[in-house]
């Protein structure tokens, strides 16, 4: 399943993926397998369920803002939940009740 243009889903019996996308930049020394430009799917994290998946992208990418200030995480968190909510069949934040 593809989540946006960066990362997607894939499962086995026993886990959900979480892929990263990545592009062939150049040679490293040795012989590429791949071309330059190719994009292939790098596993970066294996969870239980789907919706485990999507809390740690949402972790990875606020973590990912360098935490510079509010505004940059506070914006970082509203285009994450308009994804997630973009996302047919799953849970949304909204969704989630509220612990005390």
């Amino acid at each position: 399943m593809i989540i946006n243009e960066n990362y997607k889903l894939e499962s086995d019996s026993s886990n959900i993926t979480l892929l990263e996308r990545n592009v062939v930049s150049g040679k490293r020394g040795r012989p590429p397998l791949k071309e330059v430009g190719e994009v292939y799917w790098t596993p970066i994290a294996y969870f239980s369920n789907p919706q485990k998946a999507l809390c740690y992208l949402v972790q990875k990418e606020i973590n990912g803002t360098g935490m510079r200030d509010l505004k940059t995480i506070v914006d970082k968190i509203s285009k994450l939940e308009k994804l997630i909510n973009s996302l047919h069949g799953l849970p949304t934040l909204s969704d989630t009740p509220e612990k005390h």
